[in-house]
């Protein structure tokens, strides 16, 4: 199994590069049921992804997207919150 751990700021343009990153990830790979563990301090990020949607533009199409990757790519994400400094 493989372990990719990355650490991301709270800017949706690193958040989104990490999701192509794993969009690209699992378009080579053939691991079926991958799991995905998305911890972060972003409680409106984790908040917008259990809901499904986010008044905020960029959000919501990065939830449509991980969403999406679930769906297409047979992925479970996880999203946990964890406090911030």
């Amino acid at each position: 199994m493989d372990l990719v751990e990355l650490e991301i700021q709270d800017d949706f343009s690193t958040l989104s590069r990490l999701v192509q990153s794993v969009d690209d990830l699992l378009s080579d790979s053939s691991s079926p049921n991958a799991k995905l563990l998305l911890f972060t301090d972003n409680l409106v990020a984790e908040g917008a992804f259990f809901r499904g949607t986010s008044s905020n533009p960029k959000l919501f199409d990065l939830v449509l997207w991980l969403r999406s990757l679930e769906m297409h790519r047979s992925l479970h994400i996880h999203v946990v919150h964890v406090a911030g400094q």
